[in-house]
């Protein structure tokens, strides 16, 4: 799935770059906030829920081909859990965005070491039992 287009310059490698209100939408946010019960703070949370890389595409760009019928990917997100999908480049291509924050999910349980997916399931290994769960 594509990105929309960048209305916003892009975020180099290495560089930093500071996220500044308008005047208009800081003031809507702030009404926004008066009609709930939203605790008063300086400080703001914000959650990334979609990432667009420079090539127009999301996670599936790093979707690295091993060779040998799995892609593997490695994200900050992934950590230190190795991932593989076995899909065709024409799946992959195919496959919803939404399968990403699944695969994150997976990797994040305790006993997961290896993350393999299989066409549209995804099956954990794992040390600790030492097999393959569906």
């Amino acid at each position: 799935e594509s990105m929309p287009a960048s209305q916003v310059a892009p975020i180099l490698p290495g560089r930093t770059v500071a996220m500044v209100l308008s005047d208009m939408e800081y003031d809507e946010i702030k009404s926004a906030l008066k009609d709930i019960p939203f605790p008063r703070s300086k400080r703001l949370e914000l959650r990334v829920i979609k990432i667009g890389f420079g090539d127009g595409t999301a996670w599936k760009s790093r979707c690295v081909d091993s060779g040998d019928g799995y892609f593997t990917l490695a994200t900050e997100d992934t950590g230190a859990v190795p991932v593989r999908l076995f899909l065709t480049p024409r799946l992959l291509e195919d496959v919803e965005e939404s399968i990403y924050p699944q695969v994150v999910t997976a990797t994040r349980f305790e006993s997961v070491h290896l993350l393999v997916s299989e066409r549209a399931q995804i099956g954990l290994e794992s040390r600790t039992f030492g097999s393959n769960c569906a």
